[in-house]
């Protein structure tokens, strides 16, 4: 008999994406990069967005956004903020981009069904 061996990192749940002006880009790894350097994940090229402005965290099974120390800093929901949990329809704002986190995965869709008593997006 062969023994699985357990992943190394933790698996990121699908159907997790963020929404960038016309782009929903899908959140396929624990750490999610966000800034202008072209070695992140998510890329935006405003000139007040930091190299290596912030990212998107799976801990727990938890998505987290967290500011990496960036120059104008980020928003949750239009507060700043260092460290914060995600939640469906969240929107990250980065140097005046929005950024929308939609969490499609069905933990999300069963505690809303749980919730209202209907099945809803």
């Amino acid at each position: 008999m062969t023994e699985k061996v357990p992943p190394r990192y933790p698996a990121v749940p699908e159907n997790i994406f963020l929404v960038v002006g016309t782009n929903m880009i899908s959140i396929e790894h624990q750490y999610t990069n966000i800034g202008r350097h072209v070695n992140n994940n998510v890329i935006i090229t405003d000139p007040n967005v930091s190299r290596y402005h912030a990212r998107i965290v799976l801990s727990d099974g938890k998505f987290y956004i967290e500011d990496l120390g960036s120059t104008y800093g980020t928003k949750l929901n239009g507060k700043d903020v260092k460290v914060k949990q995600l939640f469906n329809g969240d929107t990250i704002t980065i140097a005046g981009t929005p950024i929308l986190f939609i969490d499609r995965s069905s933990k999300v869709l069963q505690r809303s069904e749980a919730t209202t008593g209907t099945l809803s997006e």
